[in-house]
């Protein structure tokens, strides 16, 4: 009886990890000062309609309760940095943090959820109110063409390590003009104007700043004001 009610539990995502030596949990003001070390990512695995109506301002979105919560948390979550998690009362987090625990991860569980958080009077935000602060834009590029190759590969590479490394950083995604095969536009969005000021000083994108500088021809950025903000969420989700 208790093998059976313990698979059950489980398959509903509420089971707490099976032994918490796996994982650090800490208090509201222990979790507070994660959520300021930008090189700790904030993990909030609640469901969408939760993380939409308030969450800690610049946590990543996943769902521990869908089949490829592990899936998705490979994909986004970079496994060198420590991983701030809370859920609405701790409890589903405790489920996650100790799955990702389990394949390596660094993880600390925020105690009582965001539920002890807005009781200690700390921030949170809605999905609306964080599309509020968002810089989207188009890079316009043209490379020199005997460097096309190798600057569609440094492009990618950017591309993917700025999501995955940074939180504020919601997209970069690089396309080819069909006609024009020498032509790049990189579509950008950043979570706010600190997001991107911090993209810019990182390893990663100074690294792909230096090493392309000789092979672009021109380069022009396009600030763009989304017409339909409340969308952008449905987007991603839908893409997910």
């Amino acid at each position: 009886m208790k093998k059976i009610l313990t698979f059950l539990l489980a398959a509903l995502g509420l089971t707490t990890a099976c032994g918490q030596d796996n994982f650090e949990n800490t208090d509201v003001q222990g979790f507070s000062e994660l959520v300021a070390d930008t090189n700790v990512v904030v993990l909030d695995v609640r469901t969408v309609d939760e993380f939409n109506d308030g969450h800690i301002k610049g946590a990543i979105l996943i769902d521990q309760g869908q089949s490829d919560f592990i899936e998705k948390a490979k994909s986004l979550l970079p496994i060198d940095k420590k991983i701030a998690i809370y859920c609405r009362s701790g409890r589903r987090s405790a489920n996650a943090a100790g799955r990702l625990a389990d394949i390596g991860y660094k993880c600390v569980n925020l105690k009582g959820g965001i539920i002890a958080w807005k009781e200690a009077g700390m921030p949170v935000v809605t999905s609306e109110q964080e599309m509020n602060g968002l810089i989207v834009r188009i890079a316009e590029i043209e490379v020199h063409p005997q460097y096309l190759k190798e600057y569609l590969e440094a492009a990618r590479s950017v591309g993917v390590e700025s999501v995955k490394k940074e939180p504020g950083v919601i997209c970069i995604f690089p396309n080819q003009i069909t006609e024009d095969k020498n032509k790049i536009r990189i579509v950008e969005i950043y979570r706010n104007k600190e997001a991107y000021e911090h993209h810019l000083t990182t390893e990663h994108f100074q690294t792909y700043k230096q090493g392309t500088l000789h092979m672009v021809k021109s380069l022009n950025l396009v600030d763009l004001c989304p017409l339909d903000k409340e969308a952008m969420p449905l987007i991603f989700t839908k893409i997910q």
